[in-house]
């Protein structure tokens, strides 16, 4: 019995650093899709700004941010795709709820970068 025990929290600890490893980065910045469906439809963006994350969801939430601040924006104007995700990340690293609502503008962002 202690054998499985081990056995299962070593899958545990495996899955969750490999899932872990996919938002925190490689050399390759996690898409702009797999961004959106984490922090945004996911629900994490809301929970950070509502003050209800724990320490690890907003730390999550800033690796998510930088990783789509280093991504090309599909359409458009880099600038405003470097202003943007910076008030992001920026308003995420401060722990600002309503800057970060602000900054989250989807129907601004995706008029001017969503293909």
């Amino acid at each position: 019995m202690n054998r499985g025990l081990i056995a299962g929290a070593a899958a545990i600890f495996g899955l969750v650093f490999l899932l872990d490893g996919s938002v925190h980065g490689g050399k390759d910045p996690v898409a702009i899709k797999v961004v959106m469906q984490k922090a945004h439809k996911g629900g994490l963006l809301g929970k950070v700004a509502s003050g209800k994350a724990s320490d690890d969801e907003k730390k999550q939430l800033i690796a998510l941010y930088t990783d789509l601040a280093a991504n090309k924006p599909p359409k458009n104007d880099d600038q405003d795709w470097k202003d943007r995700t910076k008030a992001l990340l920026d308003a995420a690293k401060a722990d600002d709820g309503p800057a970060l609502k602000k900054a989250a503008d989807c129907k601004g962002c995706h008029s001017n970068h969503k293909k």
